[in-house]
């Protein structure tokens, strides 16, 4: 994955946080969300396909904090952090 593959955007955000993956091919994802002990509380199976993919997802039930969102695609692992308000 390339840098810029990833972004993550509102970041600190209060009810929604938007994951744009850039894609030169179709592949299937894991997206899993940890809290900041390591606890995982969120994890969804996506279809990535070839350009510009958004997945919207709901955090307005999470306490505010830090958190860590991976996304994992076979081997290849990318994580980020986000701030809930």
């Amino acid at each position: 994955f390339s840098d810029n593959a990833y972004i993550l955007f509102p970041n600190p955000a209060q009810a929604e946080i938007n994951l744009q993956i850039n894609s030169i091919e179709e592949y299937e994802a894991m997206i899993y969300i940890n809290d900041i002990s390591g606890r995982n509380i969120y994890n969804k199976n996506i279809i990535i396909n070839e350009g510009i993919n958004l997945t919207a997802i709901d955090i307005s039930g999470l306490s505010k904090g830090s958190y860590f969102i991976t996304i994992q695609n076979g081997q290849e692992i990318s994580t980020l952090k986000f701030i809930k308000i």
